[in-house]
């Protein structure tokens, strides 16, 4: 793809977070609880509420990955000692709920640095 058009590209999903982020401003204001995000931890929020709609396009393939990994691979953070175990249900909705967690948190994150690769990529490829 072109160098301007992905840039154009991720420009309009940074505007549509933007457009995410004063919705749930007001929405926030109207129950008088906005005032959280003026924390440190806000800032945070802020950051996630932007980033999100960019990391659902670029990086959803990783965040599926990261899931399965947590969830079924190599990271699972709870694990039974046989097969056949009686914990083996809880241990499987654990995983789950820890993966899923780790998506919703930490996606935006992914996301976002998977769209900065892909953008320097392509710039390092364009020609004026």
């Amino acid at each position: 793809m072109n160098y301007l058009k992905e840039r154009n590209k991720m420009i309009v999903l940074l505007v549509f977070g933007v457009v995410i982020l004063i919705g749930v401003l007001y929405l926030l204001s109207s129950t008088g609880n906005g005032v959280f995000l003026a924390s440190f931890s806000g800032i945070f929020i802020i950051f996630a509420l932007v980033l999100y709609p960019l990391a659902l396009v670029y990086g959803r393939s990783q965040m599926v990955d990261i899931f399965h990994s947590i969830r079924i691979g190599a990271r699972q953070p709870f694990l039974t000692k046989t097969a056949n175990s009686p914990w083996k249900l809880l241990t499987a909705a654990l995983n789950t709920v820890i993966a899923l967690l780790t998506i919703i948190f930490f996606g935006w994150i992914y996301g976002a640095y998977t769209a900065y690769q892909k953008l320097q990529m392509l710039k390092s490829y364009h020609v004026k």
